[in-house]
């Protein structure tokens, strides 16, 4: 197969499989099920993302390097780091969005639901709904932002007990 015939084999079955998962609702999932769901939850930063093909699919797998500025559940601390693995991205301009998955970009803030996975690479938890992004500003200085984010934070914390 030429490069050209699988660049076109790859677009048609990706083409195929939006139109699949994009007829399916999505349902939304409550803070305290999310919550309890989730094996870790973290608060952090996007260091980089890395982007490359997975073996077993024509999808784009992106990991996300995650730098934890306070963890909610879990044992890590600040200043950790964990891998943060999702479908879709960008490999030599080919870009792959995935309906319902959460995407990653560098330099982002995030409170993040994850299941575990192999040692320090995780899933986010309910596709998208298992990440809040916050604004982009230098050490999360925006007082709606932190408040935001400690509203977030005490009510996962009601909802574990």
């Amino acid at each position: 197969m030429t490069g050209k015939h699988h660049f076109i084999y790859t677009g048609l079955i990706t083409f195929i499989f939006f139109l699949l998962f994009s007829a399916t609702p999505v349902f939304g999932t409550n803070l305290e099920e999310l919550s309890n769901n989730a094996d870790v939850i973290l608060f952090g930063r996007v260091v980089k993302v890395e982007c490359r093909w997975a073996k077993s699919s024509m999808n784009i797998l992106s990991r996300a390097q995650f730098r934890v500025k306070i963890c909610v559940k879990g044992k890590y601390a600040a200043g950790d780091h964990v891998e943060i693995e999702t479908y879709g991205g960008v490999i030599r301009g080919m870009k792959q969005k995935i309906p319902n998955c959460a995407a990653f970009r560098p330099g982002e803030y995030a409170l993040v639901f994850l299941k575990g996975g192999q040692g320090d690479v995780f899933y986010v938890t309910n596709g998208k709904e298992g990440k809040i992004s916050f604004a982009r500003k230098k050490g999360m200085k925006s007082v709606a932002e932190r408040k935001k984010l400690n509203r977030i934070i005490r009510n996962i914390q009601l909802a574990l007990k």
